[in-house]
């Protein structure tokens, strides 16, 4: 699929697009039918994508002329789940940028590897890639795995990687629950503060997705 024109793009049903010369594009997915996203000349693309479900996740992200620029804000949700994400990044031109952050609520029993390569060729210069991720954990149980891979040929690059795996505090808590907020609720909303940081770009673009997207990660929050 060819994207030719800027906008806000949901759910693509293929497995792989094409980004053209001097765009601005957002898209969101929650599943796993595209796997190779493609961007050139100029054009910069905002990915934001939503993981729910258990299994393997695989996307391949490929920068292939000058000054393009891809940011991915993923948000990892689930319980009693297994997952493993492999992400790979390809550079194939100078003046590139990537920029990733991932967010994760971490529940009962979940196991979650996420291995994130990225290919920088030693040719290339000027290229800027930054990975950070955010684990908050909500339970007692459970195992998580990050794997960054830095492929760096290049000394010419900027590339940094961060990660962070906390415990909503109870100081927080005992805040909000200090002005007669119900823990429940206390909870929920620190979380729903987490998610529109992660996505008020794209939410910008659609408020009833907004409204939408966040009733639905409440009502996990409380099963």
């Amino acid at each position: 699929m060819y994207i030719i024109k800027n906008g806000f793009y949901k759910n693509i049903e293929s497995d792989e697009i094409v980004i053209w010369d001097n765009l601005i594009v957002a898209i969101f997915g929650n599943n796993n039918i595209l796997r190779n996203v493609i961007i050139w000349k100029n054009s910069k693309l905002e990915y934001f994508w939503f993981y729910t479900d258990e299994g393997d996740y695989d996307k391949t992200f490929t920068l292939n002329w000058e000054k393009s620029e891809c940011t991915v804000n993923s948000l990892i949700y689930s319980k009693n789940n297994k997952l493993n994400v492999r992400i790979l990044w390809e550079s194939n031109s100078n003046n590139t940028k990537i920029k990733v952050h991932i967010l994760s609520f971490v529940w009962e029993q979940w196991d979650i590897k996420v291995d994130w390569n990225i290919k920088i060729s030693s040719w290339l210069s000027k290229v800027i890639w930054t990975l950070k991720e955010e684990n908050i954990y909500l339970w007692n149980t459970w195992k998580i795995a990050w794997i960054p891979t830095l492929l760096i040929e290049s000394n010419d690059v900027e590339a940094s990687h961060s990660c962070n795996i906390e415990r909503i505090s109870d100081e927080k808590l005992f805040y909000l629950r200090s002005r007669w907020i119900w823990k429940e609720n206390a909870l929920r909303m620190i979380i729903e503060a987490k998610i529109k940081d992660l996505y008020r770009c794209i939410f910008a673009y659609d408020n009833k997705f907004e409204k939408e997207m966040l009733e639905n990660i409440i009502d996990m929050i409380g099963e």
